[in-house]
Parts: structure tokens; C-alpha cells; sequence
């Protein structure tokens, strides 16, 4: 990817994305809890994780894409870019997001602040049939995703059209990436350009290749950072999980040194409903 990056030349708007007009800005989360090698409590946008079916990210020309809704509605329509950008109903919302493929300790997991519009705002628009099934996103690459009509009523579902503050890079998605917070990065559908309402069961890509359909993320806790001064020792990491109908509140977490008794660790304030929380526990 690097390479072929580099031989492509310099970036452009297209690959990096354009400035966004933010109404919210990302949390910062608590200074207590940015010690050595531990994750800032948003993931900064040329940190955050990237994995694909493809060799290089494609390139869609914002200027002449569209999103098409359609399939089992009445009232099919397309949304130019800047008429996704610009629309009444943009949302801003911190969501962690977790690749299926991530080991324990491993950095295939982030935290972005996205900008996008609600899946259900874009379904209900084109006013879906009374006895549609699925809610399938596509992809210009051949990807698709498939989520259940009943699960796109969430709010917290979105088509995402910006990252930080700039629209989405190449690499992120493009115009336009579905997020469902809870769930494998899987399931999240980049360079959407159709969504299609179906009265049949879709079978999605990686359903097609025996995985897992619902893809909810298992509940998970593991050590980041650590810091010592002198006798006094700080570890720290994140802790993260994702139910049916949407992300778990991590009640504690706790921590077991030298096989001493499980103690509680310092669990940061959440910086959002469906951001990871980091925690802290200091010894001697």
C-alpha cells in the first residue's frame, strides 16, 4: 500500500480529504490517563488502523459519485456528495471501532470523532416496503454488507462522510463508510455508492466465506502502556465491548500483579456512549 502510494505521487483531496465544518468538538479524555505508550482517547486520523479486501485503497472522484437508494422502497433517490454533506440531519459522533483480526495487545483498533447521517434518516426517505428484510450497503469494489431491517432504526448507525476534521480519506472510505458501533470492523461497508433495501436474506461478503453474520465485538480488556518512577509502577490500557443491540457500558476493570488478589483499576470517565474506556492501576 505504502508503495504504491509512493508511486502514485503526491496525496490529493481525494486521498486525504478536504476540510469539514465541525459543530462539535472531539473529546479530549482525562491527562491522568496519557502516560508512556498509552492511546490518546481519540485515535489521531493518521494512527487510526486501515484494513481492506484490496492491495490500495480505490479512488472515487467525489465531484461525479453518488449514493443511490434503492431496491424494495417507493420512493428510490441519489444523494450527490456535496447533498450528503450538506444535510439537514449530519450527526457527529466518537465510535471505536475494532478489526476482527486483532490480537490481544494489538493496534488494529481506534477511536475516530466521525461526521455522517443517521442509516435510518436515508432508509426511511425512500420509504422502504412493508415487508423488507435487509438493508444492504455496496461497495464500488465489489463489497457489500447486509444488517437487518429492524437494526437500522438505531440512531447510532451511520453513513459517515467525515473524519476528524476533514471528509474521509481514500483509505477510511471515501465518500461515504458505514459505522455500527458494537460490531467488527467487518461489518462497516467502505466507498459505499448503493444502498439497497431487500425482502430477501443478503448474503454479504464474508457471510459468503462462512464468517459470522451479527459480528458483535467480544468484550476485551488488555495493558497499552506502562510508566515507572522509581518503586511506584503505573500500567494502563483500554477496555472495550459490543452487545446486540449496541455497545456495552465496561462496569470495571480489574488487575492481578505477581499473582496478587484481582484489584479494581481506575476506569477514565467515558468520553463518549460508544468510545473505548482507558484505565490505570498503580503499585508498588
Amino acid at each position: 500500500r505504502w508503495l504504491l502510494g509512493r508511486l502514485g505521487g503526491q496525496e490529493t483531496n481525494e486521498r486525504v480529504g478536504a476540510p469539514l465544518e465541525r459543530s462539535v468538538s472531539p473529546p479530549s479524555g482525562d491527562p491522568a490517563f496519557d502516560f508512556d505508550a498509552m492511546p490518546a482517547a481519540v485515535t489521531p486520523l493518521g494512527e487510526h488502523y486501515v484494513i481492506d479486501i484490496n492491495v490500495d485503497s480505490p479512488t472515487v472522484d467525489p465531484e461525479t459519485w453518488a449514493l443511490d437508494v434503492h431496491g424494495a422502497v417507493d420512493a428510490p433517490y441519489s444523494l450527490a456528495h456535496d447533498e450528503l454533506v450538506g444535510h439537514e440531519n449530519s450527526v457527529e459522533q466518537t465510535t471505536t471501532m475494532v478489526c476482527v483480526s486483532n490480537e490481544v495487545g494489538g493496534d488494529l483498533i481506534g477511536t475516530g470523532h466521525w461526521t455522517g447521517v443517521q442509516l435510518s434518516d436515508l432508509v426511511n426517505a425512500a420509504e422502504p416496503s412493508a415487508d423488507a428484510v435487509d438493508v444492504v450497503t455496496h461497495a464500488i469494489d465489489g463489497y457489500s454488507e447486509a444488517i437487518p431491517i429492524d437494526l437500522v432504526e438505531r440512531e447510532d448507525i451511520l453513513i459517515a462522510y467525515g473524519m476528524g476534521e476533514r471528509t474521509l480519506p481514500a483509505q477510511h472510505g471515501s465518500p461515504a463508510r458505514l459505522l455500527v458501533p458494537g460490531r467488527y470492523g467487518m461489518k462497516m461497508t467502505k466507498w459505499i455508492d448503493q444502498i439497497e433495501v431487500t425482502t430477501g436474506d443478503h448474503e454479504a461478503y464474508w457471510e459468503e466465506r462462512g464468517w459470522n453474520e451479527e459480528a458483535v465485538v467480544n468484550t476485551m480488556s488488555y495493558v497499552r502502556g506502562a510508566e515507572r518512577d522509581g518503586d511506584r509502577v503505573v500500567v494502563g490500557g483500554v477496555a472495550f465491548g459490543g452487545l446486540e443491540t449496541g455497545t456495552e457500558e465496561i462496569a470495571a476493570v480489574e488487575v492481578s500483579v505477581d499473582g496478587e488478589p484481582w484489584a479494581d483499576a481506575d476506569l477514565e470517565s467515558p468520553i463518549a456512549p460508544h468510545a473505548w474506556r482507558r484505565w490505570r492501576y498503580a503499585f508498588d
